[in-house]
């Protein structure tokens, strides 16, 4: 896969894909890299291609974390990288291994000023993962474990694009801040539903639409 497969790539005039082809290049990112905050050197900015990653709001070393967003091929991590700002007070982390493309934030500036469609490709995708947030924080309030956790699993497999998930219970109750026993209960049900099937470290989606509708999706 190259870098025409990202989203924001895809917006791109084929003259200027091609310069940002050229101070772009290619990484295998592995299972639980940390991406965003860079802890030292170059500010590092990713375009995904397969990989899928994951931002973590993290509360302090005695306190577990709680998963608020999932970037895939449509987007980037690293964003926080490109403004001179406070660091983020976010995470984020490679969820599902694969390949992006990484340049740096100096670089990726120097565009910004002669590429306008980077900027609006950078700007549809900030947009739609703050309402995926937004979409997330609500359900994380108000909803319970059975929308939350197919919520999680509709973006999962959105994000993948497979229906085959490489994730454990307790990955999926870390993300969610619950117990991992709610998490396998409810996974039950939906498996008694003939929504999923459950196997050690994988769940298949079956019906991708009643796990939408589940989510209160109710127009996917």
């Amino acid at each position: 896969m190259n870098l025409s497969s990202n989203g924001i790539a895809q917006q791109l005039t084929p003259e200027h894909l091609h310069r940002l082809e050229e101070i772009c290049f290619a990484i295998d990112l592995t299972a639980g890299q940390v991406l965003e905050p860079a802890s030292h050197g170059a500010l590092p900015v990713y375009f995904l291609v397969d990989a899928v990653a994951c931002v973590w709001i993290e509360f302090g070393t005695h306190a577990p974390g709680l998963a608020i967003a999932l970037t895939g091929k449509e987007g980037i991590a690293g964003g926080s990288h490109l403004w001179p700002a406070p660091a983020a007070p976010w995470v984020s982390k490679v969820l599902k291994p694969g390949r992006a493309f990484q340049t740096t934030a100096q670089q990726l500036r120097v565009l910004f000023d002669q590429m306008p469609e980077l900027i609006e490709g950078f700007s549809r995708f900030l947009w739609t993962q703050t309402q995926e947030i937004a979409q997330l924080s609500a359900r994380a309030q108000r909803g319970d474990i059975r929308t939350r956790l197919a919520l999680w699993l509709h973006l999962l497999h959105k994000k993948t694009e497979s229906p085959i998930l490489q994730i454990t219970h307790q990955e999926l109750a870390n993300m969610l801040g619950t117990r991992r026993v709610s998490v396998t209960v409810t996974a039950g049900a939906f498996q008694d539903e003939g929504i999923l099937t459950l196997r050690r470290g994988t769940i298949h989606i079956l019906n991708s639409q009643a796990l939408a509708h589940a989510a209160g999706l109710q127009n996917i």
